[in-house]
């Protein structure tokens, strides 16, 4: 397990673990496409991979409004794409995002990579014109249900008083996880998103991660996606 640590006291430390799961599986990537050939990377037939419905986010972003710019760090709360659904007859390669009032918010695709367990993601946003950046991750299981997302957003508008959207700026780094039991003690029921828990603790999915520090759980990411689902 590892600790995610809290962004308003340490922001470093967030931000570091977060590219060091970026960097670990980019890695894996480049090893495993270094080990087959053309041919066999456009044989391979790997489903993208399934998200549930409820996810949760540790973030920090960055926001201008042309004279000022502000920090907005949230953890345990829910996602942005909580309650994403697939989106019919799309044969599991594009999700919508609903909100409480009925609303599609976001469109989503994960597209699958050389490793099974791994996908990048694709992202809109109505309500910001927001996408990922790449590099942007889903992790999953053997079984093929995502788990966690490594990401990092731009949103380029916001809503205004008229209804409509108006130009901005906001950068977001983030790590979000399914918001399964096994990651009930990361979850904030704080709706504004601004406070956070002190830390939060990222246990076993499916046997899939392990370890007794940030290095040590990096290091069984690595041997997971590496060797475990080749």
């Amino acid at each position: 397990m590892f600790t995610i640590p809290n962004t308003t006291d340490d922001l470093a430390s967030f931000f570091r673990i977060q590219q060091a799961l970026t960097k670990a599986i980019d890695t894996a990537l480049i090893q495993r496409q270094a080990s087959i050939t053309p041919a066999q990377a456009a044989a391979q037939d790997f489903r993208p991979l399934r998200f549930g419905s409820s996810w949760r986010a540790g973030e920090i972003g960055v926001t201008t409004n042309m004279k000022n710019v502000s920090l907005h760090p949230a953890y345990g709360h829910k996602s942005f794409i909580d309650g994403i659904v697939p989106v019919e007859n799309s044969a599991g390669q594009y999700y919508q995002v609903v909100n409480t009032t009925g609303a599609i918010t976001s469109v989503v695709s994960p597209q699958p990579t050389t490793l099974p367990c791994v996908n990048t993601i694709m992202l809109a946003e109505a309500t910001s014109a927001g996408t990922w950046l790449p590099p942007s991750y889903l992790l999953g299981s053997k079984e093929g249900e995502g788990w966690l997302v490594v990401d990092r957003c731009v949103d380029i508008a916001a809503p205004n008083t008229m209804g409509t959207l108006s130009p901005s700026a906001s950068l977001y780094v983030a790590i979000q996880w399914a918001d399964v039991e096994a990651f009930k003690h990361m979850r904030s029921d704080d709706s504004s998103a601004s406070v956070m828990h002190k830390e939060g603790v990222v246990d076993v999915v499916g046997g899939a991660v392990a370890g007794a520090s940030v290095g040590g759980w990096l290091v069984a990411v690595a041997a997971a996606v590496v060797v475990a689902w080749w």
